[in-house]
């Protein structure tokens, strides 16, 4: 880490440089929540079958990393997914 900057804006991110109607800062994964153009709620494994295999699972909140759901506590995770 070379430097540290705090600000009291959200910086622009790449996913909502790339699609601002899309993602906003924060671009979690809510499988409770619709993405404009799909749902959620499920994910395709990348398997020896390929990108295209019918391997779909349930998706996890935050991809299944809990150790971050405190950082989201007292947020909105249907307007901030």
């Amino acid at each position: 880490m070379v430097r540290i900057t705090l600000t009291d804006q959200e910086p622009p991110t790449t996913w909502n440089r790339l699609a601002a109607h899309e993602y906003g800062f924060y671009a979690n994964v809510n499988p409770n929540v619709a993405h404009p153009r799909w749902s959620q709620a499920s994910e395709r494994r990348i398997t020896k079958g390929g990108l295209f295999s019918q391997n779909r699972i349930d998706t996890e909140m935050f991809n299944g990393y809990r150790e971050v759901a405190p950082l989201y506590s007292n947020m909105d995770l249907t307007r901030y997914y």
